[in-house]
């Protein structure tokens, strides 16, 4: 008898044992924050909104991806269904001027709103850069100023130049892609925009460019390279082949039909 109430109570032990494992719940792994993976440029608050500006790194001249996130503090909620615009603003003292600006469309699957801004100089002793970000959220425009850094590169990511044909553009190329360069063929591609006024700079899609690596330090350039071609909104797709690692020089050049705009000029790559 006393053993079988001992073999009784040891297998009601283990059936409590498997009903209380049973009832624990598997860990919930935390929710993945979708700016991780980006820097945190700046942020502000208007009204009951926090908001967020992310890059893929600090700010420099050239194009640079951003990404806004708003946080509705009252009820700490992303907010998903806003209007969103960038207005940047280079204040040099006696003057003032913006950049070329891709604004924002509906919040992506992360409920960032992703834009982009062309910076066209660096901040310092010539002036300084502000980005405003204006919400509508239905109930109005609201705006938050945010001071930002913009830094040159060692190697421009950014040319600027007057057009030779006959509308004497100021005409602004900036290297969008790759982000980073390899042996082998790479995506290359550039946007294109001009300055129609200080605040004004809409892109340009009506170009033919074409492209040519050399090694100078080599005394050769690289085969089937693809020149870019007009995608949207000034953007320019095309493919350079990089044959060896070291430091190369992608020569761009700029027609409009049979005329000329710019030939000359380059980008300088090292990796």
């Amino acid at each position: 008898m006393f053993y079988q109430s001992i073999t009784r109570l040891a297998v009601l032990m283990m059936a409590a044992a498997v009903m209380v494992a049973g009832c624990k719940k598997d860990p919930v792994d935390p929710p993945i924050d979708p700016t991780d993976d980006y820097t945190l440029i700046q942020s502000g608050t208007v009204d009951q909104y926090e908001v967020e500006v992310y890059a893929h790194e600090d700010l420099f001249v050239g194009y640079n991806p951003l990404y806004v996130q708003v946080t509705n503090t009252t009820n700490n909620k992303i907010e998903e269904d806003l209007t969103v615009m960038l207005m940047p603003m280079m204040d040099m003292g006696t003057m003032q001027h913006s950049a070329p600006i891709e604004q924002p469309g509906t919040a992506n699957a992360d409920g960032l709103y992703e834009g982009q801004v062309v910076f066209i100089m660096p901040s310092g002793a010539m002036g300084s850069w502000t980005l405003t970000v204006k919400l509508d959220d239905g109930d109005g425009m609201k705006e938050v100023d945010l001071n930002v850094s913009v830094s040159e590169k060692s190697e421009a990511r950014m040319l600027t130049f007057l057009g030779e044909d006959a509308a004497q553009e100021k005409l602004f190329v900036s290297l969008v892609e790759p982000a980073e360069w390899e042996v082998g063929i790479n995506p290359f591609k550039v946007t294109v925009h001009k300055r129609e006024t200080m605040m004004d700079f809409p892109a340009v899609e009506d170009l033919t460019v074409e492209i040519e690596p050399e090694m100078p330090t080599m005394g050769h350039g690289s085969p089937n390279n693809v020149d870019p071609t007009h995608d949207s909104r000034g953007h320019y797709r095309g493919e350079v082949n990089f044959t060896m690692t070291g430091f190369w020089r992608v020569h761009l050049t700029l027609k409009r039909g049979a005329d000329m705009v710019k030939d000359d000029i380059y980008f300088d790559i090292t990796f």
